[in-house]
């Protein structure tokens, strides 16, 4: 009995297609697991979301408005004014130590003089919610 060309063909032919198959099934399970990665992680941003606040600092006017744009509820606002020529602010005594999604505050100042150009205000904010406490955000408002 002598193995024949059609004979080595076809195991030839079968060895590569065993191989193939093995292959691109561990390359497709790579890929499946790297997307449910990324999936779970998405997920779990989304969830992270949920449990922030984001307080933006906005000048407008002579004041200073503090607004929540996150999903979550910033407890605990704390507010400091640094500037050279500021004579008063209400920033210490902030009557609201919590804010809900949209809500804003706004902190008066009453500048002795113009801000000379190069100098600004200098603002700092803290405030706790259900991701951290003591977040911190600065910016300066020329």
């Amino acid at each position: 009995m002598e193995i024949g060309v059609s004979e080595i063909v076809s195991i030839i032919s079968s060895c590569v297609t065993v191989f193939m198959v093995v292959f691109y099934d561990r390359k497709i399970k790579r890929q499946q697991m790297t997307i449910n990665d990324l999936q779970i992680k998405r997920e779990q941003e989304k969830e992270n979301d949920k449990k922030k606040a984001n307080l933006l600092i906005i000048k407008s006017n002579g004041k200073i408005r503090i607004q929540n744009n996150g999903k979550c509820t910033a407890t605990n606002i704390r507010a400091e004014l640094q500037a050279n020529n500021l004579i008063d602010s209400d920033a210490s005594k902030l009557s609201r130590i919590s804010l809900e999604e949209g809500e804003f505050i706004d902190i008066t100042t009453v500048f002795a003089s113009q801000i000379p150009s190069g100098n600004g205000l200098n603002v700092k904010i803290q405030w706790d919610d259900d991701f951290m406490k003591n977040n911190v955000k600065h910016k300066n408002i020329i």
